[in-house]
């Protein structure tokens, strides 16, 4: 079991928690396992689970074939917490050519409750079809990654950089990486 370290992004703007709270974001995306805490002030969190993105698919030859790999799907619930409370991260490899992007999974018991949220990584095509993009569930917001296509990848529900289908034009692509958010408030 390998453990990795968090980033932290900048202050997310509007309210916050109790006592002068800043609202602070938390992003996780690194492989592996990954514990998150809650830090001291927190009241409610909102976790964003993106999965991986899939790679694509290029067969070349007399008729070559290019085909995206599916986007990851992503999960998002708002929970109550209060500082100490951990989640446990686990963040799948992104999909490259000839295997599906890994799942991305958040569990924990915080203040509001149990959470588990799970998001299946984008799949990978084989030379015929495009694939659908990856489920979730667990969340209050459950959002299926995007189809990959001839044209090029799927896109990711949580945007640029992350989640999304590689493109399949070349011999062998890899999709984009998987981020779990945290949003303290």
């Amino acid at each position: 079991m390998s453990f990795a370290v968090r980033t932290q992004a900048s202050p997310v703007a509007g309210g916050g928690g109790g006592g002068g709270f800043t609202p602070v974001t938390h992003n996780v995306t690194a492989q592996g396992v990954t514990v998150e805490t809650v830090p001291l002030g927190a009241t409610l969190c909102t976790v964003t689970d993106q999965a991986p993105g899939g790679g694509g698919t290029y067969s070349g030859g007399l008729e070559p074939t290019a085909v995206g790999g599916s986007a990851g799907g992503m999960a998002r619930r708002t929970i109550a917490v209060v500082g100490g409370n951990t989640f446990t991260v686990n963040m799948g490899a992104p999909g490259f050519s000839g295997a599906n992007a890994g799942n991305a999974t958040v569990a924990g018991t915080v203040a509001g409750g149990a959470i588990n949220l799970v998001a299946n990584g984008g799949i990978t095509p084989g030379f015929t079809g495009w694939p659908s993009g990856g489920t979730a569930s667990g969340g209050t917001t459950n959002i299926s990654g995007g189809p990959g296509s001839s044209s090029g990848g799927g896109a990711s529900p949580f945007g640029p950089g992350f989640g999304n289908g590689a493109d399949g034009t070349v011999v062998s692509t890899t999709g984009d990486p998987g981020i779990v958010q945290f949003a303290y408030t």
